[in-house]
């Protein structure tokens, strides 16, 4: 089946540099409010929070468009493709595995990966992805579904409008967008991606979310970016939001402590430090979003995500230099304090309270090392207790002698550390432009979770 065929049988021509404006309803294209392939609006629509587990694999699913395009590097492959929930009920959960066989091998190569959308309502269609490396040639590939859970939700319509797309530095692009819920009711944003076709309809790219918030008010709007890892020239953009009817949470009670501010490192890379604090009684995840804008125009949005929970009181700061898409947005020579301005939101759904609890670890810094705009801290992470701990990770905070915040970081170990193990970690600080490391002070925290919990 054509790609247009599952979407839409009208299409708008646009291109890499135009204006691209959705009405969501799970998955449809941005120049449609309702597609043939779109749930319709039923009674069946009143939903409860309650989820079944059911056997495997026996999901009513269809696939279409698996399409292979060439990774970032030799014998890497991509393969997107999209799944329509073709039952009569509502699934989330679902597992999908992928297979590739190699050609001129008696070799099969399987991935689980989940759809883009984590619910699917009847009729409703999401995109995947999956990955492979060192494949030199995919002689051919199926996908099936795996398992799913049964569920029911109340989707939620709500509307993507693309602001920009900027070329990355890695050779990707940035989409910059604004979601609005139009409803009367909050809507979860649990997920949103835009998948890039070309005129006949062919699969070019899929661009996950990288950043924005998780919840909406009603009639408010937020903004977003999602990255594509290649630029694939002209396309049309399809908008996919999983969008779920739900209740207004409680203010997460997290203050701002430092405000925002946009600094500049020796190499000209923009970077924005700044404080939070856990004003509430309870353990509490903390994500922000950071909004760039220059002359009220957005230009740059970047997630900040917590790694460990703050402590009733707690302050935390945060530097972030990761703006992609916004060097090619800024004209040369502007200036910060005159033309830019940036703003920090508190995702109120994704900073909840949290029952789990961090274990300490045992940290030796062993060398600093400035390189360029950066500060390297290498050293050696260990955990002394009785049980494995999983995400050992390493905060820090930069202080100035007077106690000014000049920048703050954190790094995660990939793999667990076993009881009585150590590591080797490398935790790099993005320094402002005139820092002198040997002026500073630093504030170190070890911690990670214990795999029991």
């Amino acid at each position: 089946m054509n790609f247009y065929g599952i979407l839409s049988n009208v299409r708008s021509h646009t291109t890499l540099f135009l204006l691209i404006t959705a009405v969501v309803v799970g998955c449809v294209p941005t120049n449609q409010l309702v597609s043939p392939t779109t749930r319709p609006d039923t009674s069946s629509d009143l939903w409860a929070d309650t989820s079944e587990i059911t056997p495997t694999p026996t999901l009513e699913a269809e696939f279409h468009d698996l399409t292979i395009l060439p990774g970032d590097n030799a014998y890497d492959w991509v393969l997107i493709g999209l799944l329509e929930n073709r039952s009569e009920h509502g699934a989330a959960e679902i597992s999908i595995q992928v297979s590739i066989q190699i050609e001129g091998e008696d070799q099969t190569i399987q991935q689980i990966v989940t759809p883009l959308l984590s619910h699917l309502g009847p009729g409703e269609i999401s995109p995947f992805l999956a990955r492979f490396t060192n494949v030199r040639r995919i002689a051919s590939y199926t996908s099936e579904v795996l398992a799913y859970q049964t569920t029911s939700f109340i989707r939620a319509l709500v509307k993507v409008d693309t602001l920009s797309i900027s070329p990355t530095a890695v050779g990707g692009l940035a989409i910059l967008g604004m979601v609005t819920n139009p409803g009367s009711k909050p809507v979860a944003l649990e997920n949103l991606g835009l998948l890039a076709a070309d005129a006949d309809g062919k699969i070019k790219a899929l661009a996950p979310l990288y950043g924005g918030l998780t919840m909406l008010d009603s009639e408010e709007q937020t903004p977003f970016i999602a990255l594509m890892e290649v630029d694939p020239g002209e396309f049309e953009l399809f908008s996919y939001v999983d969008a779920i009817v739900t209740e207004k949470p409680d203010d997460p009670l997290i203050s701002i402590i430092e405000p925002p501010t946009i600094l500049q490192t020796e190499q000209g890379t923009h970077m924005v430090v700044g404080s939070i604090k856990n004003e509430s009684n309870q353990p509490r995840w903390a994500v922000l979003l950071l909004v760039l804008s220059l002359e009220d125009e957005i230009v740059a949005v970047a997630p900040v995500r917590m790694p460990l929970p703050l402590q009733p009181g707690e302050i935390r700061a945060y530097a972030i230099s990761d703006f992609p898409g916004l060097r090619s947005q800024l004209p040369p020579r502007t200036s910060l304090i005159d033309d830019m301005s940036v703003e920090v939101i508190v995702d109120s759904l994704a900073s909840h309270s949290t029952n789990r609890s961090s274990t300490p670890l045992a940290l030796q810094i062993t060398h600093f090392e400035p390189i360029g705009s950066s500060l390297f801290l290498r050293g050696v992470i260990s955990n002394n207790g009785e049980a494995d701990v999983e995400q050992a990770m390493v905060l820090v905070t930069m202080y100035s002698t007077t106690g000014e915040l000049i920048t703050a970081g954190w790094s995660v170990l990939p793999e667990s550390l076993a009881a009585g193990y150590s590591a080797e970690l490398i935790l790099p600080l993005t320094l402002p432009q005139g820092t002198d490391p040997a002026m500073s002070e630093f504030d170190v925290q070890a911690a990670g979770f214990t795999s029991s919990e």
